[in-house]
C-alpha cells in the first residue's frame, strides 16, 4: 500500500482529528480556550467588525421582511459572512497563539503529555 511518497501511517501516529481533539482538550483543561475566546471577542469589538456585521444583518432582515424570516435563516446567512470578514491579522495572531500553546503543551507527534 504505502510508498516513499505516500507512507502508510503507523498505528502509533495519531490522526489529524485525534491531534485536534487532544489540543482542544488541553486548551480547555488549562483555561486557554476561554482566554483565546476573550482575546478574539475583545479584538473584534475594538474594530468595526461587529458594527459592520450588525448593519449587514439588519439589511438582510429588511430585505427578507421581519415576518418572513426565522432566526435560523438569519444565522445561516450571517454566520458564514461573519467568519469570512474576521480581519486577517486577527486570524494570523490567533493561529500563532494556538501554535505557541501547542508547542509548549503538546509533545512532538501530538501525544498529550
Amino acid at each position: 500500500f504505502g510508498s516513499r511518497l505516500f507512507p502508510v501511517p503507523s498505528a502509533a501516529m495519531p490522526t489529524d482529528d485525534e491531534i485536534r481533539h487532544m489540543l482542544n482538550d488541553k486548551l480547555k483543561e488549562t483555561g486557554e480556550r476561554e482566554r483565546l475566546k476573550k482575546f478574539v471577542a475583545d479584538r473584534l469589538s475594538q474594530g468595526t467588525w461587529r458594527d459592520d456585521l450588525k448593519a449587514q444583518t439588519i439589511e438582510y432582515i429588511k430585505k427578507r421582511g421581519l415576518d418572513q424570516i426565522t432566526v435560523q435563516e438569519i444565522m445561516q446567512h450571517i454566520q458564514p459572512l461573519g467568519k469570512q470578514t474576521v480581519p486577517e491579522d486577527l486570524k494570523t495572531e490567533l493561529l500563532e497563539k494556538i501554535r505557541s500553546f501547542a508547542d509548549e503543551h503538546m509533545p512532538e507527534g501530538g501525544a498529550a503529555p
